[in-house]
């Protein structure tokens, strides 16, 4: 089985249903837990509350690692995660590998219809012009780092890695 962006383990957002296959070869169960406001922004106050719980069903392939599920009825802004429950009942939060959008700080996923996106034209800068900087964001941002020190984030994250991005736009 080929796994890739458009394969089984792709998202589809379509007639408003979500069907997610999952790895998951040492969970016990899983479940697809959904969350506040899913009706994708009805104002109604209950963001980050737990809405509905869908188990899923382990599948059938040789070695039974694979979770699936298909939550009916919802579209683009529904949030959730996942429920993993290894053997002796320890349960925790886990986020969607594959989802299209992603809350920063937690393990929440929303649902995202493309069909409902505006594009627009995407054009290539020059050759010239086009500039690719790679870092590691944990040596970038390392310990007894200035820059990070005085933005007051914690070295080695993102924020740290954003709060130096001057520098990189200084080197041209």
């Amino acid at each position: 089985m080929k796994l890739t962006r458009d394969g089984p383990l792709s998202k589809f957002a379509f007639n408003f249903n979500l069907r997610r296959y999952v790895w998951a070869p040492h969970a016990e169960a899983m479940t697809a837990v959904l969350l506040g406001d899913s009706s994708g922004g009805d104002g109604d106050g209950d963001d980050g509350a737990e809405l509905m719980r869908f188990p899923m069903v382990r599948g059938a392939d040789e070695d039974g690692a694979n979770f699936r599920c298909e939550v009916p009825g919802i579209g683009g802004g529904a949030r959730y995660h996942f429920e993993v429950t290894m053997p002796g009942g320890h349960s925790f939060a886990r986020r969607d590998p594959w989802a299209r959008h992603l809350e920063f700080d937690s393990d929440v996923a929303t649902v995202v219809n493309p069909a409902a996106f505006e594009w627009s034209e995407f054009v290539c800068p020059a050759f010239d012009e086009l500039v690719i900087y790679q870092v590691h964001v944990g040596t970038f941002t390392g310990l007894n780092d200035p820059e990070t020190e005085l933005a007051g984030v914690r070295p080695g994250s993102f924020a740290a890695a954003a709060a130096r991005l001057d520098h990189v736009a200084d080197m041209g």
